[in-house]
């Protein structure tokens, strides 16, 4: 078979094993920083909407600062894919799940302050 050398690496690259290892992000790349409560997660996953992408943009930003209050921007909630009037509606589903506590100003950026969630009590039904 005549296979230029190009396509015999992409070929070989296709055919290998894949990576026993999650994927990491490259040196530069902005990543999720952990860990995240999974109670916290899983409450807000269970919520309705764009609630979930907005619990993760708030962690994201907490991860980057360092600091457990942050402002929730327009332009992060559009990072996240997520429009403005979603995002308040989602944040106050968040606020009312009591997984943040919210400031809200008139004209300003909310203030936001990631909350600890109590770990449900454990059931004998759950592996």
């Amino acid at each position: 078979m005549n296979v230029k050398p190009l396509e015999q690496d992409l070929i070989d690259q296709a055919l290998k094993a894949p990576s026993i290892r999650p994927p990491h992000h490259r040196k530069g790349e902005e990543f999720l920083k952990g860990p995240i409560p999974l109670n916290w997660l899983c409450l807000a996953a269970s919520l309705p909407g764009k609630t979930l992408a907005i619990g993760s943009a708030i962690w994201f930003k907490a991860g980057v600062t360092k600091r457990n209050t942050i402002r929730l921007t327009g332009k992060l909630l559009t990072k996240f894919g997520v429009g403005r009037k979603a995002g308040y509606r989602g944040l106050e589903r968040l606020e009312l799940a009591g997984l943040v506590s919210v400031e809200r100003h008139a004209g300003r950026c909310p203030v936001v302050t990631l909350s600890e969630v109590k770990p449900k009590e454990k059931r004998a039904d759950v592996n």
